[in-house]
């Protein structure tokens, strides 16, 4: 997926005048897929991934030892391990497929929900979230209740169809802690985490990222995964935003480094290249289908950090107050070439996540700001939501590679 994203340009560009929708299909036959309005199709097409070459150690002794960090870093087997290595190290080739036939292209589509949400909000008091499904041309909303009239009302309100999907948890911001921990200083709980490393414009005065809704006036300290206590992290004046287009925030913090932890081990992963929410230019926009991580706790009464995973499910999600700007990543149970099921997935999401990065291997995607959950006891994530890494710009920050 990460690999293929200037194909997965040229194609959107291509088809543009005629664009329904493109998401990655992570069934059992996994390909790109285009859906066009229009009964012409183009024929199938090549996505290409090159092969990798991997550093395998060829002492047995060296082999084992590296195998036995590999399983207990990942949480894999040897026979995954092996699988992994063979499919890096071989050429991968997907189908782009085209799907004609496709009702009304997605800028129409989006174009007619705009700014509508609000008044959902007012018609429905359980809506929580919508967004445009380009592989069914639906819009999807989530609410907390549905009394059997949610989807009359939401079709009557945005004029499409309309897929209802319930969330008794509703949708909540998460704050309490992060890649690295953000805690108050009044009582040394968490608060927050951290995102990724940037600096402001202004001055390329260094600093890190986070989510805005945890500049609330309270008083932070940073504390690292090495034991690390930096006291009284300041939030700079006029460098967060949390409303209906984004939730970021930039703090000022001299010592910080392009690098992020990305699951359970000490060693952090250097920043190497961002992926903005949408964009025509080439390796720069996300595709409905991705598979991208976040860090985070394993439940609300488990402290541990683990990295954990879901499916890119709209890059153009909206809630009561407007906008149609956050990511939505859904818990599905699959995975590229897998067969999609309706059971648990492998994502997790906790209250105090919010502020944390959200990552493919080492590219930023964005940072964490809400989920929300099936189960009254939150323990059962079913989506999460994110601003766009992208919108670091719009508070005066550029993030830092390494």
């Amino acid at each position: 997926m990460l690999d293929t994203s200037n194909e997965v340009a040229v194609v959107e560009q291509q088809e543009r005048a005629r664009l329904a929708g493109v998401y990655f299909d992570n069934g059992a036959q996994f390909a790109l897929k285009v859906r066009v309005v229009g009964d012409e199709a183009p024929p199938t097409r090549k996505l290409i991934r090159k092969a990798t070459k991997l550093q395998i150690k060829a002492d047995k002794a060296a082999r084992r030892a590296e195998r036995k960090a590999i399983r207990a870093r990942y949480k894999i087997t040897d026979a995954e391990a092996e699988a992994a290595e063979a499919a890096i190290q071989s050429d991968t080739v997907a189908d782009v497929a085209f799907v004609p036939k496709g009702r009304q292209r997605k800028a129409e589509r989006e174009a007619a929900v705009a700014g509508k949400t609000a008044a959902l909000g007012e018609r429905l008091p359980t809506f929580q979230m919508a967004f445009d499904d380009e592989q069914t041309e639906e819009t999807v909303v989530y609410v907390k209740t549905d009394d059997g009239t949610a989807k009359t009302v939401a079709e009557t309100v945005l004029g499409t169809p309309v897929r209802i999907v319930v969330i008794p948890s509703g949708l909540k911001q998460t704050a309490v802690r992060g890649g690295s921990i953000l805690r108050r200083m009044s009582d040394d709980s968490w608060f927050c985490m951290t995102g990724f490393a940037a600096k402001r414009t202004s001055n390329n005065a260094m600093g890190v990222l986070t989510a805005g809704h945890c500049i609330n006036g309270t008083a932070m300290k940073y504390v690292d995964v090495d034991g690390t206590r930096i006291n009284n992290i300041a939030a700079v004046a006029g460098m967060s935003q949390n409303n209906s287009t984004m939730d970021i925030a930039f703090l000022s913090d001299a010592t910080a480094v392009a690098e992020f932890y990305a699951d359970t081990t000490t060693t952090p992963r250097g920043l190497t290249a961002t992926r903005s929410r949408a964009s025509t230019t080439a390796k720069a926009g996300t595709v409905k289908g991705s598979f991208i991580c976040h860090l985070g706790q394993t439940s609300p009464t488990a402290s541990t950090l683990i990295q954990s995973c879901g499916e890119v499910t709209s890059t153009s999600g909206a809630g009561a107050l407007g906008g149609t700007t956050f990511v939505v990543v859904s818990n599905t149970q699959s995975g590229a070439g897998t067969t999609r099921t309706s059971g648990q997935g492998t994502l997790r999401c906790t209250r105090g996540d919010s502020g944390g990065p959200m990552f493919a291997g080492t590219v930023a995607f964005g940072i964490q700001s809400a989920c929300a959950w099936s189960d009254a006891a939150e323990t059962i994530t079913s989506i999460l939501v994110y601003t766009s890494i992208d919108y670091a710009s719009s508070i005066g920050a550029t993030v830092v590679f390494k």
